[in-house]
């Protein structure tokens, strides 16, 4: 039996189990349970930002917005996220306006109601990202917004897996590029509840578009991969997402194996897989538990298993983490479950569906894309933290995408523009 290396700093600190419980509360606090993730050379949450203001990385930032068609667009687009990226919590309009030469009523038009596109915009973003970092995965995850009316756009109460409530909020799909240097959102979708579906209403005065209609998130999830792949023309990576809240992990590992990708997916202990089944007379295809499936290897193959002592606050726990492989049914490609079994209980704590090549040699493969997954969480909480996320009071569909884009191109601006302060390649 051997042991297993987690990317973890010191006994302590968060670990990869931290994903499935609720976050701390409020982002600051957020930012300092994923500080161990933070990319190297990334100034700390707590550092001045005023270096991203010199002339060579304004002159970058005017280049993510070559697609805007006019010059009061782009100037309003570097002021916004200028705006977003400025020491201290206020991320009003008006407070962006007192600092930069454009009107609060030019910033408020710009972002809400002025038309441009959001997805050439987050295409240089990723491609800015993939320029300067290497991305290892593209990590999955939802972001919800919590409101207090019913008139902004998609709000409504529903689940939110990441608090394990229900709230009155939105919920997004996003798509981050992650990879050992940190990691970049750079597409997002705006979940639209079954509510909205039929009230016509609320969808006018929003401004959601007819096509825009509720929908499985494995469909979603696969939307936002295709834009990457076929429409932006990045590299493709590894899927990483966790599917622990009902999501159909089946209908999403099909998909992703027919575009000829890689995945790594946390899926529910109940969710339904459909694997071969050996029979007194013939080997047939049934679909079992991910559990039922696990217990079915366990009884026909010797699994190699590594252990490792989880960092936790308290108390510290052991656990063995091995996988095993799910004899392939027609048209899948040959997948494995991986498994995280503490040695205190009956039951396994975490699965994962996956078809990552390497896996039949070991669990480094899964262990690199978990590391992916904590530096997309630190990447959205110093989004949320530092670049004003959550700061839009707008209500309407347009503003919401406007908005989230342009918080992400800060979020890069960020990390960028503090690269290089600290290399010293501001003072060329």
């Amino acid at each position: 039996m051997t042991r297993l290396a987690l990317p973890v700093r010191s006994t302590g600190e968060p670990s990869f189990a931290d994903l499935a419980g609720p976050p701390a509360r409020g982002p600051e606090k957020q930012l300092r349970a994923l500080e161990p993730f933070r990319p190297e050379g990334l100034a700390p949450a707590r550092d001045s930002l005023f270096e991203v203001f010199d002339s060579p990385a304004r002159d970058s930032l005017l280049e993510v917005f070559d697609s805007l068609p006019r010059r009061d667009q782009r100037q309003a687009a570097v002021a916004y996220v200028e705006g977003l990226l400025r020491g201290g919590t206020g991320k009003s309009v008006r407070a962006m306006a007192m600092t930069s030469q454009c009107s609060s009523q030019a910033l408020q038009h710009f972002v809400g109601q002025s038309r441009w596109a959001t997805e050439p915009v987050l295409r240089q973003v990723a491609e800015l990202h993939a320029a300067h970092r290497e991305v290892t995965s593209w990590v999955v995850a939802d972001v919800h917004f919590p409101k207090t009316g019913t008139q902004s756009v998609c709000v409504e109460r529903q689940y939110v897996a990441a608090a394990e409530r229900t709230m009155n909020c939105q919920l997004a799909t996003t798509v981050s590029l992650a990879g050992p240097a940190g990691a970049s959102p750079v597409a997002w979708k705006l979940r639209t509840p079954r509510a909205w579906d039929s009230d016509e209403q609320r969808r006018r005065r929003a401004g959601l578009p007819d096509e825009h209609r509720s929908r499985p998130r494995h469909a979603e999830i696969v939307e936002l991969v295709d834009r990457l792949s076929l429409e932006w023309g990045l590299p493709p990576t590894p899927v990483v997402a966790d599917l622990r809240d009902g999501t159909d992990a089946e209908e999403l590992a099909s998909a992703l194996e027919l575009r000829g990708l890689h995945y790594l997916l946390a899926v529910d202990p109940q969710q339904r897989l459909p694997i071969r089944v050996s029979g007194r007379s013939q080997i047939r295809q049934s679909e079992v538990t991910t559990v039922a499936a696990l217990r079915i290897a366990q009884a026909t193959s010797d699994l190699p298993r590594t252990t490792h002592v989880l960092p936790q606050p308290a108390p510290r726990s052991r656990s063995q983490y091995f996988r095993c492989s799910l004899a392939a049914t027609p048209g899948h490609s040959r997948r494995h479950l991986a498994v995280d079994w503490p040695l205190s209980r009956t039951e396994p704590a975490q699965l994962w569906l996956t078809n990552l090549p390497g896996m039949a040699d070991g669990l480094e493969p899964l262990i690199a894309r978990l590391a992916d997954q904590l530096r997309a969480a630190y990447a959205l909480r110093e989004l949320d933290a530092h670049c004003g996320l959550r700061a839009y009071e707008g209500r309407s569909y347009a503003g919401w995408h406007h908005h989230v884009t342009l918080a992400s191109v800060a979020h890069l601006h960020r990390q960028l523009g503090t690269e290089r302060y600290r290399s010293g390649s501001h003072c060329a």
